[in-house]
């Protein structure tokens, strides 16, 4: 029995919460896919209305700019992608929360997605993008931890975004020209990088804003508050004078309020 409890917490907390409910809906989504062209003989339904199809947004539906994410053209395509959510994305859910997570995966998808739909439209299905996003998340947050490429060669993470976003930028341009990209949608895989990149950067300037402003409204709580601690000079003279038994139980109390006040704003500063 004890050893049971002792290692089922560490068998439920393997994937966190987002990162799982993201891998079961892709993989439902997929057998799904696999399902509806077995009776409608090679035909995929499921990806006509979920993955990006520039026909039927033009008409309307932008719905698929947030759901294709969750599609896949093969089962390798698939695996990858969810083995990449599983490397990089449970450690930032740990480290921003559940719901920032999501927020952030949804939306380097989604602007994924809309670049791709811009720039080389085409029906478009899989998690890439997002992917891309969390790629340079990870990057950008953990930029000298050690990836190993092929469980091999060692490179650190933020030089694995750099070399990324390379290798999708020469095929994208070189689709861009010639006006066909092939199979791969190179520019939502930049699209997840550039929106991942942006949206990082005005978090951490707005961070730096709100963590200045907390400083100023602190510094600015100490100087009043110095100005009304002139009374605990002569409490503190009056312990010199007389010990502090002459103390009335309102002067211990001040001067207890005071030590506290100055204590906490030293280990702040």
């Amino acid at each position: 029995q004890y050893r049971y409890n002792s290692i089922r917490p560490q068998l439920h907390n393997i994937l966190t919460p987002i990162v799982k409910k993201i891998i079961l809906i892709s993989v439902g989504v997929f057998i799904l896919q696999f399902v509806a062209q077995i009776f409608t003989k090679g035909i995929d339904p499921v990806s006509s209305i979920l993955a990006i199809n520039p026909a039927w947004i033009k008409k309307g539906a932008v719905w698929q700019f947030i759901t294709y994410i969750f599609t896949h053209g093969s089962f390798i395509h698939l695996f990858f992608n969810m083995f990449v959510l599983f490397m990089f994305g449970m450690e930032l859910e740990r480290l921003w929360g559940k719901h920032e997570f999501l927020k952030y995966y949804l939306l380097t998808g989604g602007i994924a997605g809309l670049c791709s739909f811009i720039l080389m439209p085409a029906v478009t299905v899989g998690a890439s993008g997002a992917i891309y996003g969390l790629l340079i998340a990870y990057g950008m947050t953990f930029p000298n931890r050690l990836i190993y490429i092929y469980f091999l060669i060692p490179i650190k993470a933020k030089y694995l975004a750099i070399l990324f976003g390379i290798i999708e930028l020469l095929p994208a341009l070189q689709g861009l020209i010639r006006g066909y990209s092939g199979n791969i949608a190179h520019f939502a895989h930049l699209g997840g990088l550039a929106a991942g990149f942006v949206y990082l950067k005005l978090k951490n300037r707005n961070e730096r804003n709100r963590q200045f402003k907390q400083r100023v409204v602190e510094l600015d709580d100490f100087i009043n508050k110095k100005h009304t601690n002139d009374d605990i000079d002569p409490i503190l003279d009056k312990i010199m004078k007389n010990g502090i038994d002459s103390l009335t139980k309102e002067e211990k109390k001040r001067l207890i309020d005071a030590g506290h006040y100055f204590r906490h704003f030293n280990h702040r500063i």
